[in-house]
């Protein structure tokens, strides 16, 4: 694994982590100041943003992250910003008429209702034209930053998005903050547009006189991009809550809040390892340049293995300790949210497979994930269309795990017949093993102990009897553990340190090769 693979990975590591980490504290915020209800008005309305903007990113930044590093191998820096700005014409039309039909619905509701609210009212926000024109600002704020971060990282500028997204972090907070003491549900909205702004003024550099590029290029950018789009918003209905949809017809907005809460947690889970999959797409893309398939199948064999072993053990010891953690950072207001919340964080565990879809990205196969999160997002539209009328949020839950397992099973198969790659499934049920045991102990401490110190007992707990089960079951190959540790290096010692000792603790029982 080269230096540079190493280091986009990591800092792909630090711009995630803030941004799961800026979702996290402004749950937990709006939860405090808002309740149940303030709560799910904001999510149903940050669910607008997340659809919104992937209707409108037309797959140009997923177009940018793939090329980019193609045109610079291949010495044509010339055409990169001739490709951007080509990108960026029609992605920013949609936005303006995405944005304007969110204002103009507003305004409509607003004329229907019977005593329409004062502007500045916040005591019924979705009755009010305000609503929506800061929904739609922050609409037009999402998706014209994810073009620039689209942008940056085709240039593997990964330092940069570090830098980029802390910024963006801190002013998150204190905005969202701020805005929810002041104005309620319309001051949380317009604190979320404030922690946008910054990437977004950025992407108005593409605003410029679009210049030919090769017809070869456009065609397969063209191609590329559709699928890539149309996989991409198949993703979104299946990753940013379609749930919120159908709970909140059937519900309303305090289901909404509590289903909010489970799949905040749950994303929390897989986050963190997902995002050591920052630098595969441009790895692949140049290996898929070489002909190197020997470089891909190490690396996509390798890779899934290390995501099954950080993401499993994450997503069931957070499901073991939910019980304590939502009380001790929501509230007892949301209790309600447990059982459900729990099913959420098992189903995270199909992150597993997300270094097959980058893979089949690299390869310029986005017709892959568009037919698999195509299945998956029929299946979830139409589970949750006849569960949660009747079920609610546990309908919701169960729904989302159903339709995960199919997805996992679905991508492992597309990514052998289709691409001739096979996945390491033998390793993966070791893991998955262990991480049942790591889950197991955890929950029966968590159980054994009331109040927050259940967690102080349950995590150490969970770490050291997962540790245990992975060097019994020899789960890890030498060179994996070895590619882990490379990822730390760049950190600080004291950072590094006692990960890399419990890793060589490992390494050293650890006798298989990298061989799948």
């Amino acid at each position: 694994m080269s230096e540079t693979f190493a280091r986009n990975s990591l800092l792909g590591v630090v711009s995630g982590l803030a941004t799961a980490l800026s979702n996290f504290g402004t749950s937990v915020i709006l939860a405090r100041l808002l309740g149940v209800d303030g709560f799910g008005t904001v999510m149903f309305a940050m669910w607008m943003v997340v659809l919104g903007a992937a209707v409108a990113d037309l797959g140009s930044a997923t177009s940018l992250s793939r090329y980019l590093p193609e045109l610079q191998g291949r010495g044509q820096e010339a055409l990169i910003g001739h490709l951007a700005s080509r990108l960026f014409r029609p992605f920013a039309l949609v936005v303006v008429f995405l944005c304007a039909s969110l204002v103009g619905y507003g305004a409509w509701r607003w004329q229907l209702a019977g005593e329409p609210p004062l502007l500045l009212d916040a005591a019924r926000p979705r009755e009010n034209p305000l609503f929506w024109v800061v929904t739609a600002a922050a609409l037009a704020l999402q998706a014209l930053s994810l073009f620039h971060y689209g942008y940056l990282r085709g240039l593997q500028r990964f330092g940069e998005i570090a830098k980029l997204t802390l910024v963006c972090l801190a002013i998150q907070l204190v905005a969202v903050t701020i805005g929810s003491l002041a104005c309620g549900p319309l001051g949380a909205l317009a604190g979320y547009c404030a922690g946008f702004l910054l990437p977004a003024l950025k992407a108005f550099r593409h605003l410029r006189a679009v210049e030919p590029i090769p017809t070869d290029l456009a065609q397969r950018v063209r191609r590329y991009a559709l699928f890539a789009w149309a996989g991409n918003f198949a993703t979104v209905i299946l990753y940013s809550r379609i749930e919120v949809f159908f709970l909140e017809r059937s519900w309303g907005t305090d289901a909404v809040g509590l289903f909010a809460v489970g799949v905040t947690l749950a994303n929390i889970a897989a986050q963190g390892p997902m995002l050591l999959t920052s630098g595969f797409l441009p790895h692949f893309s140049a290996s898929y340049g070489r002909g190197d398939r020997d470089s891909i199948q190490r690396l996509y064999a390798s890779g899934t293995r290390v995501m099954a072993f950080l993401v499993l053990p994450a997503c069931f010891g957070l499901a073991a300790v939910l019980p304590s953690l939502i009380p001790l950072l929501y509230g007892a207001q949301f209790d309600r949210a447990i059982t459900a919340s729990v099913i959420l964080a098992l189903s995270s565990a199909s992150g597993i497979v997300y270094v097959g879809n980058q893979l089949a990205l690299g390869c310029d196969r986005s017709d892959l994930g568009f037919a698999s999160t195509l299945i998956g997002a029929v299946l979830l539209v139409a589970g949750c269309a006849a569960a949660v009328p009747v079920y609610g949020v546990m309908g919701a839950a169960l729904v989302r795990v159903g339709v995960q397992l199919v997805l996992v099973l679905t991508n492992f198969w597309l990514i052998r017949s289709r691409l001739g790659y096979r996945a390491p499934i033998g390793d993966m049920v070791r893991i998955l093993v262990a991480a049942s045991i790591c889950g197991i102990s955890a929950a029966a401490v968590a159980s054994s102990i009331s109040g927050p110190l259940s967690l102080a007992g349950a995590i150490p707990a969970g770490i050291v009897t997962y540790w245990l089960a992975v060097r019994l079951l020899n789960a890890l190959p030498a060179d994996d553990i070895e590619r882990l540790r490379s990822l730390l290096r760049p950190l600080p010692t004291l950072v590094v340190s006692p990960f890399d000792r419990a890793l060589m603790l490992l390494s050293r029982h650890s006798s298989r090769g990298a061989a799948s």
